[in-house]
C-alpha cells in the first residue's frame, strides 16, 4: 500500500521531534510492551474507507506554552504522568525532556511520605518502580514484589529466572564462608517463606568476576569494603521504601473499602426501591457474606444509574435464586431441629423402659408416620415438644409393631427347605430356636435372636451404600434429606437395605447336630433350653492323640471355634458330647479367677463378662473387684448387702458365642461322638 501524502511542514516537524527524542529522551522508562496488532494493512484499508479519525483532544495541550504545561503536569500523580507520557510521541518528548525534571520532582514530592528518589535512577524510572504494578522482565501485571535494593519489580516466575541463591553454580568459585555473607556485598531480596536471600543474577556475576581469580589480600579487602559502602545505604533506603509501600497499600485498601461500602449501600437502596427489602433483610440474617462479596455488589466503583441498569437484571435473578436457597435452608433447619427434639424425647422415654429389651433406633422412630408427619411440616409452622405428645403416647404400640415387623423380616432370611409351609416359616417362635443363627456382614459376628434387633452394626450409618433410596421412597422424602437426617442423628433404620444380616447356614447345621447329640429335637429346642442344660463338648481336631488334654467348650462357643479357628480345615474331626461328670468338671475349671466381682457374671453361655451395665445410669461396669462394684451401686443408693443381680444387666448386644472361653482338660470318661 502506498504511503499517505504528508505536507512538508509536518514532515519537518516530525523529523525534528525524532531527533529531539534521540538527544533528550530517557529510554530507560518506556511504556509496557504490547502485542503487535495483526492484519495492520487490512485495518488501514478499512480505516481509509470510513470517516477520518478526529485528532485527540489531549493534543490541544501541546499548543500551550511550556511553563503552563509544566504547571499543569506538576500537579498530577506520578502514575498519571507515566501514563500520559505513553500516550504519544509528542507527550513523551515533552515529559521525558531533561527540562521537565522539575515536573517529575514536584509530582513525586506531592506523594505523602514517599522516600527520595535515589541518585542511581531517574525520576520517571523511580515513579514506574514505585507505582506501576508490572514485572520489569515479562510485563505481567499486578506484580506486587518490589526489590527496592535492586530497583526492579519481579513476578514469581521471573524471580526463579533472574534471581539466584547462594547455592547457585555462579558462586561455586567462592568458599562457603563467603556464600553465607553474600548479602553483605551484593544487594539481595529476602524470601521469608523460604528463609533465604536471593540475588540479581547480573549483580552476582559481576561480583564473582571481581573477586575471582582472587586478587591480593589488600585489593580484596578494598573491594569488599567498597561493596559494603554501596550495599548498606541501599538496604537502609530499601527499608524506608518497604515501610512506605506497606502504608500505601493499607491506605489504598481503606480507600477501596470505602468505595465498596458506598456501592453496597447504594445497591441496598436500589433493591429496596425495587421491592426486595423484606427478602434482603431475610438474606442478611441467612447469608450476609454472599451478598457483601457478590461481584456486582463489592466492586470498588461508584454505582451510577447506567451501571445499575446493567446489573439490575442479573442481581434480581440472583436474589430470587438466593430466596429459594434460603427457603430450602429454613426447611432443613426446621427438620433437623424437630429431629433433635424428638430424639431427646425418645431418649428420655427409653430411660423408663427395660434395658434388656430391644427397641428401634431413633432413625426407625422418626420415620414412623406419627413422628414423621410432625417433623416434615412446613418450616413456618412452630413445632414444640407438646406437639409430639400423641406420638409419644403411641410409642408402646409402635415399638411392638416394629418388633413384629422386624421379626418377620428375620424369618424371611432363614433357610427354606422343599415342602415347608410358608406360613409356618414366618412364625416368630422359630427365631428363638438354638439353630437360628445369623451373621453380621459388617463385623462378621454370629448373631442370635433377640440380639439381632439391637445389634449396632445394623443401625450404624453406611454413607456409601447405593441402596439409600429404598427408605427414602417409603418415607416419601428426598434421598438427600434422609442422608442428612441419618448423618446428623448418627443412626439409620434397622437393616434398611436388607444386606446387614445373612442366615448362617453352616452354624445352624452345626448347632443342629449338637442339639441332636443331647437327645433333643432341633425343631423345638430353644437357645434358652440349651443354655439351661449347659452341656460341654470337646473338639476332636484339637487333640492329636495320646494323653493330651481336649479343648472343651459350651455349645455356643463351639460355633465360634469351628467356624473361626477351623474355618479353612477340610478334614474337621468334629465334636464329642462330654458326660455329665466331665461337663461338671469343665464348668468348675471355667470359674473366673478374679476377673469379675461375682462368679455368676461370667461362666454362663451367652453372658459376656465385659458387657454388664448398671440399671440406674446405663453405664458399662468394668470393675474387677467387688468393692469397686459395691461403691458404684452405693452411689445410686443401693446397700452393700443387696443382691447385685437386681441392678445389673448384660447388654442386649453382647456377643452370644464368645463365652465361656474354651478350656484345656483331660476327659476322664469316654465321650459320646457328635459329628
Amino acid at each position: 500500500m502506498a504511503e499517505p501524502r504528508k505536507s512538508s511542514r509536518l514532515r519537518t516537524k516530525n523529523s525534528q521531534a525524532a531527533a529531539a527524542d534521540k538527544e533528550n529522551v530517557s529510554t530507560a522508562t518506556g511504556p509496557p510492551h504490547k502485542r503487535a496488532r495483526k492484519k495492520a494493512a487490512d485495518d488501514g484499508q478499512k480505516a481509509g474507507k470510513g470517516k477520518r479519525k478526529s485528532t485527540g483532544k489531549l493534543r490541544v495541550l501541546l499548543e500551550m506554552p511550556l511553563d503552563v504545561l509544566y504547571e499543569i503536569f506538576g500537579s498530577l500523580h506520578p502514575l498519571d504522568l507515566l501514563r500520559l507520557s505513553w500516550t504519544s510521541r509528542e507527550f513523551r518528548r515533552v515529559l521525558m525532556n531533561r527540562s521537565a525534571r522539575t515536573v517529575w520532582i514536584r509530582s513525586l514530592k506531592s506523594v505523602e511520605g514517599m522516600p527520595e528518589c535515589p541518585e542511581d535512577v531517574t525520576e520517571p524510572q523511580w515513579a514506574r518502580l514505585a507505582f506501576y504494578p508490572s514485572c520489569h522482565y515479562c510485563g505481567a501485571m499486578n506484580c506486587q514484589t518490589v526489590v527496592w535494593s535492586c530497583r526492579v519489580r519481579c513476578c514469581n516466575k521471573c524471580m526463579k529466572e533472574y534471581f539466584v541463591d547462594s547455592k547457585h553454580p555462579i558462586f561455586k568459585p567462592l568458599i562457603q564462608v563467603w556464600r553465607d555473607h553474600l548479602h553483605t556485598w551484593i544487594p539481595s531480596h529476602y524470601i521469608f517463606s523460604k528463609e533465604k536471600h536471593v540475588y540479581l543474577k547480573s549483580e552476582a556475576e559481576a561480583f564473582v568476576r571481581r573477586v575471582h581469580p582472587r586478587p591480593s589480600w589488600g585489593a580484596l579487602k578494598a573491594i569488599l569494603k567498597e561493596r559494603e559502602e554501596i550495599v548498606i545505604p541501599l538496604y537502609e533506603h530499601a527499608e524506608e521504601c518497604d515501610e512506605w509501600f506497606e502504608e500505601e497499600k493499607e491506605k489504598r485498601a481503606l480507600e477501596l473499602d470505602e468505595v465498596r461500602s458506598a456501592r453496597r449501600q447504594a445497591v441496598v437502596a436500589k433493591l429496596y426501591e425495587a421491592g426486595y427489602g423484606e427478602e434482603l433483610t431475610a438474606l442478611m440474617n441467612y447469608d450476609i457474606d454472599s451478598f457483601m462479596d457478590h461481584p456486582l455488589v463489592s466492586q470498588p466503583k461508584e454505582l451510577t444509574e447506567r451501571i445499575w441498569n446493567n446489573i439490575q437484571g442479573p442481581l434480581i435473578k440472583w436474589m430470587e435464586e438466593k430466596k429459594l436457597q434460603r427457603l430450602e435452608h429454613d426447611r432443613i433447619e426446621a427438620m433437623l431441629m424437630r429431629d433433635a427434639m424428638a430424639a431427646d424425647l425418645y431418649e428420655e422415654w427409653l430411660r423408663t423402659q427395660s434395658p434388656v429389651e430391644a427397641y428401634p433406633s431413633i432413625a426407625d422412630v422418626l420415620l414412623m408416620k406419627e413422628f414423621n408427619d410432625i417433623i416434615l411440616q412446613p418450616a413456618d409452622i412452630d413445632v414444640t415438644a407438646a406437639d409430639f405428645a400423641p406420638a409419644m403416647g403411641a410409642l408402646p404400640r409402635l415399638v411392638e409393631e416394629w418388633r413384629e415387623k422386624t421379626g418377620l423380616k428375620l424369618c424371611e432370611l432363614m433357610s427354606r427347605e422343599e415342602g415347608q409351609d410358608e406360613e409356618a416359616l414366618n412364625v416368630p417362635r422359630r427365631l428363638e430356636l438354638a439353630t437360628t443363627i445369623f451373621r453380621c456382614t459388617s463385623c462378621r459376628d454370629f448373631i442370635n435372636y433377640p440380639r439381632a434387633l439391637s445389634h449396632k452394626c445394623l443401625t450404624r450409618p453406611r454413607y456409601a451404600n447405593p441402596k439409600r433410596g429404598y427408605c427414602a421412597k417409603e418415607a416419601g422424602e428426598k434421598q438427600s434429606d434422609l442422608m442428612l437426617r441419618w448423618g446428623t442423628l448418627e443412626h439409620e433404620p434397622w437393616n434398611y437395605d436388607g444386606n446387614g444380616l445373612l442366615f448362617a447356614d453352616k452354624a445352624s447345621d452345626l448347632v443342629k447336630q449338637l442339639v441332636e447329640s443331647c437327645g433333643l429335637d432341633p425343631d423345638t429346642t430353644t437357645r434358652e433350653e440349651m443354655n439351661e442344660r449347659n452341656d460341654r463338648f470337646a473338639c476332636m481336631t484339637c487333640v492329636t492323640g495320646g494323653s493330651r488334654p481336649h479343648t472343651v467348650m459350651s455349645w455356643n462357643t463351639a460355633v465360634e471355634h469351628r467356624l473361626r479357628d477351623h474355618a479353612e480345615l477340610e478334614d474337621f474331626k468334629g465334636f464329642v458330647h462330654l458326660t455329665p461328670q466331665d461337663a461338671r468338671h469343665a464348668r468348675e475349671l471355667e470359674r473366673p479367677r478374679g476377673f469379675v466381682p461375682f462368679e455368676w457374671m461370667d461362666n454362663r453361655p451367652g453372658i459376656h463378662p465385659m458387657y454388664w451395665h448398671c440399671t440406674f445410669c446405663r453405664e458399662n461396669i468394668l470393675e474387677t473387684r467387688q468393692a469397686g462394684l459395691v461403691a458404684h451401686m452405693q452411689g445410686h443408693g443401693v446397700g452393700a448387702d443387696a443382691d447385685m443381680r437386681q441392678y445389673l444387666y448384660n447388654h442386649p448386644d453382647a456377643p452370644a458365642y464368645w463365652c465361656p472361653v474354651p478350656i484345656k482338660m483331660k476327659v476322664k470318661e469316654t465321650p459320646v461322638p457328635t459329628l
